[in-house]
């Protein structure tokens, strides 16, 4: 049963229901709020791969972004809107998961 959500893979889009492999590549846990961290051994280069951000003490995690050039991953504090008030809810212990989709 397909629900809607396709990634993109060697064989173009799929369901995810017909994805198998998600193989992991490398975490790193940090409590800096911002930073950046080279991760030479992982490629987005053909839309495979894919970065998950866990709040280990359960508050807002942080913004991030890929560099596929450089292989680098930078990460900052989470943008402060109506419901995300800055300090209180700012997670300062958070896990970086890096996947590969095969």
């Amino acid at each position: 049963m397909a629900y809607g959500v396709q990634i993109r893979t060697t064989q173009g889009l799929e369901d995810v229901s017909g994805i198998e492999v998600a193989r992991f590549v490398h975490s790193f846990q940090t409590t800096a709020t911002s930073g950046s961290q080279v991760v030479s051994n992982f490629s987005d280069a053909n839309g495979l791969g894919h970065i998950s951000v866990v709040s280990i003490d359960k508050k807002a995690p942080p913004q991030f972004s890929w560099n596929e050039s450089t292989k680098t991953l930078t990460w900052s504090a989470p943008a402060v809107n109506g419901s995300i008030p800055n300090i209180p809810n700012q997670s300062t212990n958070f896990r970086f998961i890096f996947w590969r989709f095969d």
